[in-house]
Parts: C-alpha cells; sequence; structure tokens
C-alpha cells in the first residue's frame, strides 16, 4: 500500500515543476498530491493500530515524568507559537515511575497535540502532574470543548470532531485510540472531562507500581 501511494505522491511532486501547466491542471495535481498524502495518513495509522493489537513487548524502565513532559511540549512548540497557545506547568514534585517510555510518551503526545490543536488562539494549556492512590497526567485545553455526546465515541477509531466553522480539524482520526489501547496496556486508563466551550481535561491514570 506504501509503495504505489508513495510513487503518486512523489510523481505529482515532479509534474509540479513542469512549467507548462496551466492554472487548472495545477489545482488537479495539487489534489492528487494531497489526497495521496491523507491516504498515506490513513494506512500509517492503521498500521500504527495493528502493531498495538499485537501485544508489542513493553520496555520498562525507571523514567521521570517531569522530564518526559518536558521532553514532549519543547517537540510541539512551533505548534504552540502558530497557535498563539500558552503551555502552564503544575508539577509540584517530580515523580518517578517504572513504565515504557516511548509508550508512555506517545499517550502524553497525542493529548498535548490535541490540547493545541483543538484550543483557540491566545489560549491556554496547563499539565498536571499529581499522585495519591495513583499516579495522575492531566492535560488541559482552554478550547472549544466536547460534548457529553461526543465524549462517548472520541475513543473509536477514526472519529473525527467538527471545530466550529473551521470544519475537522487535520489528523487520521487515530490518536486517542492509540492513547487508549496504550495506556491501558501499561495496566492504567484514560478519564476525560469536557464541557462545550469551557475546554477539555484528559488525564492518564497510572498505578504507582
Amino acid at each position: 500500500l506504501k509503495t504505489p501511494l508513495n510513487s503518486v505522491i512523489g510523481f505529482s511532486e515532479l509534474l509540479e515543476h513542469y512549467d507548462n501547466l496551466n492554472d487548472e491542471q495545477k489545482d488537479y495535481l495539487n489534489e492528487i498530491k494531497q489526497s495521496g498524502k491523507k491516504l498515506s495518513g490513513l494506512v500509517s495509522a492503521i498500521l500504527e493500530l495493528s502493531s498495538i493489537d499485537s501485544d508489542e513487548e513493553i520496555q520498562k524502565q525507571q523514567i521521570s515524568l517531569r522530564e518526559l513532559v518536558y521532553q514532549s511540549v519543547s517537540e510541539h512548540e512551533p505548534v504552540c507559537k502558530d497557535r498563539k497557545v500558552k503551555v502552564k506547568y503544575l508539577i509540584k514534585e517530580d515523580i518517578s515511575l517504572v513504565t515504557d517510555y516511548q509508550k508512555l510518551k506517545k499517550c502524553i503526545d497525542n493529548l498535548i497535540s490535541n490540547a493545541i490543536n483543538y484550543n483557540t488562539e491566545n489560549g491556554q494549556v496547563e499539565i498536571t502532574i499529581s499522585q495519591n492512590d495513583y499516579i495522575e497526567i492531566s492535560v488541559r485545553d482552554s478550547g472549544i470543548g466536547i460534548s457529553q455526546k461526543d465524549c462517548e465515541k472520541i475513543f473509536d477509531a477514526f472519529e473525527r470532531l467538527k471545530f466550529g466553522k473551521e470544519g475537522t480539524i487535520s489528523g487520521s482520526g487515530v490518536g486517542l485510540t492509540i492513547t487508549k489501547k496504550i495506556i491501558e496496556s501499561l495496566g492504567g486508563e484514560i478519564i476525560v472531562n469536557s464541557d462545550l466551550v469551557k475546554g477539555s481535561n484528559f488525564t492518564l491514570r497510572l498505578p504507582k507500581y
């Protein structure tokens, strides 16, 4: 699937350099390229879902949750600047946890990405790390929020939410599905609390040991 798709995208990009194309032909060519990239993204999403379902081995190590969060946020800084979203840390202590670094980071990356993309311009994202009976990592945004009806289906694969008059946010629609599968494989759960207009709060809850 990926090989012919890459050919479609690659040849369409080569054709863009031809000088004798009229405006209509350029528009058609751009549609071919963009559609190819969207389809390639969907194929990648399906492959990622399949790899999670195959019970991939968990590689445990002791990690600093504060450092993990800082690393994830730093990788999203360009998008934050573009959308003028500020990130606020509410981390009172650096909590260590023995778990799979890459898998947990993938979950946090997905939540931070959503919190930025579904936010409003000049909005804010708050990240909290706390522990009681469990260790909790919460990502709260000041964005559009999610209705109770949509909260029941956002973890379904390829389910997409609408962003007001702007339409659907770009993406494959499997980020939360993957996050839920991964966090459950680590022995945890994901919890969502949201109100329309007021924003959303996603919490990853993990056992201490």
